[in-house]
């Protein structure tokens, strides 16, 4: 006579303590069950039950030793254990984890995922797959991720359950013992006979994200299948999945660790190996790799003429065109941007990180053994924001700013593009060792001639002139421009045609941004009027392939502001 599948039901007690309230779900290995702890009022379990199979005698067993011996906060843990009966079920108690399982959400959601969810869970995965492929004395190969086997609980943080066919991994094993895995997740090496490693769940867990960013779509391991993919993916996302689900191990990543580094930072260079196929689908990302390092230094040729706010939206453009960028707010005038990104990152929790210019000497130094006046005067607070790391000064720096110590902090940033809002201190020594290294040399104007007929404005325009003498690439941006009778004469007069102009944005506008701690560039109308216009010069500083490229998806105003 056939055993029926469980022994549990809702109203069943098992050994005296664990009451049944329902069935949670069921899976390959077993069915799970809701219960009530008798002996502790009001605490709950989550109860799985198994049928012993001849064919895996001690399949439930090695799970439950599995899970035993975890500590972490993303695995419930097992609190009980209950050996096979005389008619084969065995039981396994463990935290009740409140919420749903990803496949659910998922098919709840519309079979559509923001790809910023999908890379916050996966960032969490990363993090427990790092635990458990790090364990002594056996690292744990869990090789059966999929939606079905991961819960989002109640505070949209995930928790990995069904520990069923995750095993210890052994280096002098050639392959596994049983070959076991979701098909359209599995890797590869789980059905040709080889041994499973931390790489086989980098696999899977590249397989879970194609499925989220796709609408629900399986891999297939065909350059059909990237037809799936939704077309609002960032280009960075899409080629991080492509080397998780490379068919050979050693092709991928080599651990959860990279991949969450990877992931964090969402920059193009932290991809490497990309295969010729990927070259042809995507010849304006490769063309974005390889061209060279640039430097662009943005000033005013006086005071108050909107140096940072043109560098920022240069940086604004770049950061939604999916390009990794510094902007770098120079020494030798007060800082401004310090101010308005506090209370940005502020109202979004973020902290900077604080870096010290250490390689300076002035040989004073505190009761720690640091230069006191390195503290004070050196200390750089970087935030990354996106594709943007911001690398600004205190407020209160304002002094010693030598160009030793301020080159050597642009050789330690790693991006391709540096954009350095230099104020308006053209005459500054940092400032004319720092343009004779730039690609480009952005001046900024405004419509008052009271400013830029001012006698420090003519001093910065000779020697912007002596610059182009020199054959540096010096381009101008009248900034402010606004219906007015003299329109004309002003743009007749400026030293050189601009490349750009830009409107003088509202008051009412820059001050609502300013308050709710945001850049000015967010704002849906402000997109399209500074995004239009500041395309000649944006032209110059990214390549146009990848300009062309952004125009196919959408238009370039859209797509590097929205």
């Amino acid at each position: 006579m056939r055993k029926p599948s469980s022994k549990l039901a809702p109203g069943v007690t098992l050994a005296e303590r664990y009451h049944v309230v329902s069935k949670i779900g069921t899976g390959g290995m077993g069915s799970v069950y809701l219960a009530e702890d008798i002996k502790l009022p009001g605490k709950k379990w989550a109860v799985k039950e198994s049928l012993r199979h001849s064919g895996d005698p001690r399949g439930f067993a090695d799970e439950a030793e599995v899970l035993a011996k975890l500590e972490h906060p993303l695995v419930p843990k097992v609190i009980d254990f209950y050996s096979p009966d005389d008619e084969g079920y065995s039981y396994l108690i463990m935290d009740y984890v409140q919420g749903k399982t990803l496949e659910k959400l998922f098919a709840e959601n519309g079979r559509n995922f923001a790809w910023t969810r999908v890379v916050k869970y996966t960032v969490q995965l990363c993090e427990l797959f790092d635990y458990l492929h790090n364990l002594e004395p056996k690292p744990i190969i869990y090789r059966d991720l999929k939606p079905a086997n991961i819960m989002i609980d109640e505070l949209d943080n995930v928790r990995l359950i069904d520990f069923g066919i995750a095993r210890n991994y052994s280096s002098d094993r050639s392959s596994d013992t049983v070959q076991l895995g979701t098909i359209g997740f599995a890797a590869p090496e789980q059905f040709q006979g080889l041994q499973t490693d931390a790489r086989t769940d980098l696999y899977t867990l590249g397989a879970c994200m194609f499925y989220l960013l796709s609408g629900g779509a399986c891999f297939g391991n065909d350059s059909a299948s990237w037809r799936n993919i939704g077309k609002d993916i960032p280009e960075w996302l899409v080629i991080v999945i492509r080397k998780l689900l490379a068919s050979k191990p050693e092709a991928r990543f080599q651990s959860a660790s990279r991949l969450k580094q990877a992931l964090e930072r969402g920059e193009e260079r932290e991809i490497k190996g990309l295969t010729a196929e990927r070259e042809a689908e995507a010849p304006a990302l490769s063309e974005l790799r390889s061209f060279e390092r640039k430097i662009i230094v943005v000033g005013g040729l006086h005071a108050g003429a909107g140096a940072t706010f043109v560098a920022t939206a240069l940086a604004r453009f770049l950061h939604h065109a999916g390009v990794s960028h510094a902007y770098v707010e120079a020494g030798g005038g007060e800082p401004r941007l310090y101010s308005a990104l506090a209370m940005r990152f502020e109202k979004g929790g973020s902290r900077p990180h604080v870096y010290m210019d250490m390689h300076l000497n002035t040989g004073k130094t505190n009761s720690a053994g640091t230069d006191a006046r390195i503290e004070r005067d050196h200390a750089t607070l970087r935030w990354k924001d996106g594709m943007t790391e911001w690398v600004v000064r205190p407020a209160e720096n304002v002094s010693d700013w030598t160009i030793e110590a301020f080159l050597l902090q642009l050789v330690s940033l790693p991006q391709p593009i540096v954009i350095v809002d230099i104020s308006s201190c053209w005459a500054h020594d940092v400032v004319r060792e720092l343009c004779a290294k730039a690609q480009e040399i952005i001046v900024v104007v405004d419509s008052s001639p009271a400013k830029w007929n001012g006698s420090t404005a003519r001093t910065n325009l000779e020697l912007l002139r002596a610059m182009r003498s020199a054959g540096a690439g010096v381009s101008l941006i009248a900034n402010r421009d606004v219906p007015m009778s003299f329109r004309g004469e002003w743009l007749a007069s400026l030293p050189q045609e601009p490349l750009c102009t830009l409107p003088e944005l509202p008051r009412r506008t820059m001050l609502d941004a300013e308050w709710r701690g945001r850049i000015v560039f967010d704002d849906p109308d402000v997109r399209g009027m500074i995004g239009a216009m500041l395309t000649p010069m944006m032209s110059r500083i990214v390549p146009t392939k990848v300009l062309a490229a952004e125009r196919k998806k959408r238009s370039v105003l859209t797509k590097w502001f929205g």
